[in-house]
């Protein structure tokens, strides 16, 4: 997963300690880079995952001038999808990362939404014929199928714990809370997602960040302190319906998915391992508002592992 990872260097060869920030943002440096995919991709089979990983985190870092440079890289990226189609999910959370850091900007991002869209069907249907418990489904499902709710490796707490929120710097605290059991330190640290879906969106997050976010929720949920119970779906509750905050529309049905599960009579853990031992008891329940508007989806990242991680430029 993309999470908070220093990705300063770049491709192409380009050594950014040799190199000015003027340099690094110049069309000529960014027309090398992308020949300089083209041909590594092509040749080195074994190593496309890496490029993949390494040019989504270039394009994330780098602030582009020229709209016509930047949609080659997007038309690029496609390419590469319809080439292997197992990198497409890849690619698409990469696409929503780009999203997020291009909040703004709105001759970018009228580029990404319809590649975005071409992508997912294309990802959409591949995923159908994926077995249920398949890794290839982890992540991907979330993003294509958020009705069907959180896979195993988000919903299981020692594999999501272990393998994917431990690499997520701004979920430590409250992943350390709920692993502990400290009921009032989750409730204080279930700001830490709010702040994540705000409105604009903070550009030091990437999209699997936000999903990473969203199974922690989840988590906080299904502990048994009541109290947190209540203020975990009062959280998801207040980010689906405000409109102080961002969601892609995957997201606002994936959380929405959760916030019904929630509200059922059995346990939402079914059978899969989670932390809660004992059914939920909600003290209220709450109907599910119609689904917002008809907002584009947007981008974001997946590979094994899903190392990446914007910061602020």
């Amino acid at each position: 997963m993309f999470t908070e990872l220093d990705f300063v260097s770049v491709i192409s060869g380009i050594d950014p300690l040799h190199y000015t920030a003027a340099e690094l943002t110049s069309v000529h440096a960014d027309i090398g880079a992308l020949h300089y995919f083209r041909i590594e991709y092509l040749a080195n089979p074994d190593r496309r995952t890496a490029l993949l990983t390494k040019v989504l985190r270039y394009l994330a870092h780098k602030h582009f001038s020229s709209r016509e440079h930047f949609a080659e890289w997007c038309r690029e990226l496609e390419n590469v999808s319809r080439r292997d189609p197992i990198h497409c999910g890849l690619i698409i959370y990469g696409l929503r990362t780009l999203i997020l850091q291009n909040f703004r900007r709105r001759d970018l991002t009228d580029i990404i939404y319809p590649a975005v869209d071409r992508l997912t069907s294309t990802l959409r249907a591949s995923n159908a014929q994926t077995p249920p418990d398949s890794m290839q489904r982890a992540w991907v499902q979330e993003m294509v199928d958020p009705d069907s709710g959180l896979t195993s490796t988000l919903r299981t707490w020692n594999e999501f714990n272990q393998r994917v929120v431990a690499s997520e710097k701004t979920l430590q605290q409250l992943r350390q809370a709920i692993d502990q059991d400290q009921p009032d330190l989750v409730r204080r640290q279930l700001r830490t997602i709010e702040e994540i879906f705000s409105k604009p969106p903070p550009m030091n997050l990437s999209a699997h960040s936000r999903i990473a976010a969203i199974a922690s929720l989840f988590h906080a949920m299904s502990m048994s302190a009541w109290e947190v119970q209540r203020d975990a779906f009062s959280t998801a509750d207040k980010i689906v319906h405000a409109e102080n905050f961002f969601m892609f529309s995957y997201e606002e049905r994936l959380l929405k998915k959760l916030l019904s599960d929630y509200l059922q009579p059995h346990p939402l853990n079914g059978n899969v391992e989670t932390r809660l031992s004992t059914p939920h008891q909600p003290e209220h329940s709450a109907e599910e508002e119609a689904h917002r508007g008809d907002e584009t989806p947007p981008a974001s990242l997946l590979s094994l592992p899903f190392d990446f991680a914007v910061h602020p430029r």
